[in-house]
């Protein structure tokens, strides 16, 4: 519909203007499922990956060890003007969300929260323990102004090639020590991410189908579209209904559809055939009536109407 360019994209359905004398939440894109939200005195990082260590070909890129690139770690950081974090969230273990959760945590002070295979990540990357936290879907999590809610959630299906590889365990089961293997970054369970305040609710989603499990009201949603392509179009409209109909939201952002290994000061491409899913989802907002933002990295937004 538009072309397989991102900056396409990003003129036709462009970032709702952040106010800075208001005190709206914002959010910046920073590749994959990676973004930073804040508002006027807190922050917190969900799913950090800026290492992004290489070309995603073959299955042998399983077996490879990587570790965090600190000094890329350090500069997004700067180039942010991030020196704190109140905390890292993780809906997931993969490599592409959580490879680097440890480093930044150590590097801004934060806590870090996820599955119980996040905790073993932090331990392995250094944490000390306390500052570790193991989220329960029966609890919320303040920082500042915003109450934060892990929902369980499910991942979405991966080709039957790479399955075996990938989630050949399901958890991680002790401390994951890098260099290590991709393969290890296991998912451990994923959740949707609930952060609720006094501006507005935000639901960040993956971009697998949760049948039997519920749809919490939000005004605005992110949506992960990596793999999405794969599916049918049935699956993406049953999951577009699920994801984002179902809450109420008013505005869809697209995260998850670039290609990981090109390093974020380079210019972004999509992952594979990413834009023919996209196209398909903007599709469906335009008929639904959802306003839909497609951010390039570093592209901030506000997350709700003033």
């Amino acid at each position: 519909m538009f072309g397989n360019r991102p900056k396409e994209y990003h003129r036709r359905f462009p970032p709702k203007p952040v106010d800075t004398n208001h005190d709206c939440p914002k959010v910046t894109f920073l590749g994959a499922n990676s973004l930073l939200i804040r508002d006027y005195d807190t922050a917190v990082m969900v799913d950090p990956f800026f290492s992004r260590p290489g070309t995603i070909v073959g299955l042998s890129y399983f077996f490879r060890y990587v570790s965090p690139n600190r000094d890329r770690i350090a500069k997004s950081l700067e180039r942010m003007g991030i020196e704190r974090l109140d905390a890292v969230l993780l809906t997931h273990t993969h490599i592409d969300h959580a490879l680097d959760a440890p480093e930044i945590a150590i590097l801004t002070g934060a806590r870090l929260y996820g599955s119980r295979s996040a905790v073993n990540l932090g331990l392995g990357g250094g944490i000390d323990s306390e500052r570790l936290i193991e989220v329960s879907e029966d609890e919320a999590y303040r920082f500042g102004a915003f109450t934060v809610n892990f929902i369980k959630a499910s991942h979405l299906p991966f080709p039957k090639i790479a399955e075996p590889l990938i989630n050949f365990k399901p958890e991680i089961t002790k401390p994951l020590i890098p260099p290590a293997r991709i393969a290890e970054y296991r998912e451990g369970g994923s959740f949707s991410i609930l952060l609720e305040h006094p501006k507005g609710r935000l639901l960040i989603r993956g971009g697998g189908l949760n049948p039997g499990l519920r749809s919490p009201s939000a005004d605005t949603v992110t949506l992960a579209i990596a793999g999405l392509a794969l599916r049918s179009r049935e699956y993406r409209e049953v999951l577009f209904e699920e994801a984002v109909v179902k809450t109420g939201a008013k505005t869809l952002i697209f995260t998850h559809w670039d290609r990981m290994s090109t390093p974020l000061d380079m210019p972004t491409e999509f992952l594979g055939r990413t834009h023919i899913a996209l196209d398909h989802l903007l599709d469906m907002a335009e008929k639904a009536g959802i306003r839909a933002i497609f951010p390039l990295p570093w592209t901030e937004t506000a997350l709700f109407d003033s």
